[in-house]
């Protein structure tokens, strides 16, 4: 093969990388996402209570999400909370609202049995079915180190599937680590919740991965093909 050629192939290979990445990003969630915040309790800082029902809700572009005043969720946040979408995840970031003696919570109060909660509905990823959720509180949304959560169990306790297209995240029992803080100023979690998800049969669409396998291995057929002629 000339140096020409192995240069073109060379490309070839880069573009066909380029594209695998390409199609992975394409598994995301699509917008809009209806975000609820629920506190059928109400809301106490620790001290005074107001025992009015909380329910408000928001359409949320996957690119932009939910942040501070951005709507009727977005009011209720306090000033470094927010709610990102990235890919398959939800990605969180809490703050507690109330001090009760030294105990750090949310601040969201459930009632009768029903929690305090976040609810994320009109989840939809093109060509996949959502099965699943995993969720995890580590600092910068990461796989391992400090966390703001102080318990009363892990974050999956909190996390709940409730349909294909709807997943909740418990508020009401959340405890943050008194000791927690950013910059001193606020006691905060960092909580992602991951989407599992299976190929949807009744209308497929390729995995990404098993489409760029597909790629590359034409590129290297007619690599080869290329190799073999005189």
């Amino acid at each position: 093969m000339s140096f020409a050629s192995t240069r073109l192939v060379a490309r070839g290979f880069a573009l066909l990388g380029s594209l695998a990445l390409s199609l992975a990003a394409h598994a995301a969630l699509l917008s809009p996402v209806q975000v609820q915040l629920l506190a059928p309790g109400g809301y106490t800082d620790g001290t005074n209570t107001d025992s009015t029902p909380i329910s408000a809700t928001e359409s949320a572009a996957v690119a932009t999400g939910v942040s501070v005043g951005s709507g009727d969720v977005g009011g209720w946040m306090l000033s470094d909370e927010f709610i990102q979408f990235d890919g398959n995840s939800i990605r969180l970031r809490l703050e507690a609202g109330a001090d009760s003696n030294g105990i750090f919570s949310t601040g969201y109060l459930g009632a009768a049995g029903e929690h305090a909660r976040y609810v994320f509905s009109g989840l939809n990823i093109t060509g996949f079915t959502i099965v699943g959720v995993l969720a995890s509180a580590f600092d910068g949304f990461a796989d391992s180190g400090s966390t703001g959560l102080a318990g009363p169990g892990p974050a999956q306790d909190f996390v709940h599937l409730l349909d294909a297209h709807s997943v909740s995240f418990d508020l009401d029992e959340l405890l943050f680590v008194g000791t927690h803080t950013f910059n001193g100023v606020y006691r905060y979690m960092d909580v992602r919740l991951d989407l599992q998800t299976r190929p949807d049969t009744s209308n497929p669409v390729p995995e990404p991965g098993s489409l760029a396998l597909t790629l590359l291995a034409m590129g290297l057929l007619w690599r080869g093909r290329s190799t073999a002629r005189p």
